[in-house]
């Protein structure tokens, strides 16, 4: 599906660079539909706020923006594709530093929902790495551990090797001063 991308008054241009900032900033981008599939039974203003607030927590951002300057900015910092689901109105929520924490206040938030609304928001489109995700690929990013953790694992996972490797380079020599240590004990006993 491709869009039309009209032109923009100047004073709309200052708002597109806002919004390329916020894009280029992001280490993960989520579109999502807060109205659901039958717009009657969309997101409260409540719980757009109780969603909004999860988000803020994660250090990210819920925005709904604009379709028509969504789609200029994305299209000026060179992710068009993502600009096909600028339709309906559409909420961003931008990851800026954590994207599996981004991805764990979603989650979290549907969790706490009513049962027969836990659907909202619908996630139309995930941006990562330059690369698409699907709403599944979203809920396994936000079942992995902070990203702190992961970092201690892989340190451990490399440490670990390294203290065998000194042990086993170490060993002879502990041996070789264990036997040096037991001749001088000896030629001492032997005087």
């Amino acid at each position: 599906m491709s869009y039309q991308v009209t032109r923009i008054k100047p004073e709309k241009e200052q708002m597109v660079e806002f919004i390329k900032d916020k894009f280029e900033k992001s280490q993960i981008i989520i579109l999502t539909n807060y109205r659901g599939e039958l717009k009657t039974h969309g997101l409260t203003v409540k719980e757009v706020s109780g969603l909004r607030e999860k988000i803020k927590e994660s250090g990210s951002e819920y925005k709904v923006l604009k379709n028509t300057l969504a789609q200029i900015a994305v299209r000026d910092i060179g992710i068009e594709a993502l600009g096909d689901y600028f339709v309906e109105p559409t909420a961003v929520i931008f990851g800026y530093k954590d994207p599996v924490a981004t991805a764990k206040a979603i989650l979290d938030f549907k969790k706490e929902a009513d049962k027969d609304r836990n659907h909202l928001p619908l996630i139309k489109a995930v941006y990562m790495n330059g690369k698409f995700l699907s709403a599944e690929e979203l809920d396994t990013l936000a079942t992995l551990p902070p990203k702190e953790v992961l970092l201690s694992q892989l340190l451990g996972a490399i440490k670990g090797p390294v203290q065998n490797l000194a042990g086993a380079f170490s060993a002879p020599l502990r041996d070789f001063v264990n036997v040096l240590q037991a001749i001088v004990k000896q030629k001492e006993e032997n005087k």
